[in-house]
């Protein structure tokens, strides 16, 4: 990444919806070959760094399932109809 060093970040996010108003600290960490970011006081963590490319192959592997199961239900509604 150019122009931003390795370290800790905290910042403010404000979500504004309605009439109503949500407020949370964030901090982020940088690394040399990763972001991670925790929100205070929430339950977990949004990491994205190296391990995001290991998700590819699950991420495809449910894609193709969601496509084959979407084939067998479109061809025995069509069978059915018959």
């Amino acid at each position: 990444m150019e122009g931003v060093q390795e370290g800790e970040y905290m910042a403010k996010l404000i979500l504004n919806y309605g009439d109503r108003s949500t407020e949370r600290e964030i901090k982020t960490r940088v690394g040399l070959n990763e972001i991670s970011t925790d929100f205070a006081g929430g339950a977990g963590a949004i990491t994205q760094g190296e391990d995001v490319l290991e998700q590819y192959p699950i991420i495809i592997l449910v894609a193709i399932l969601i496509a084959i199961n979407l084939g067998w239900f479109l061809y025995f509604r069509r069978r059915r109809r018959a």
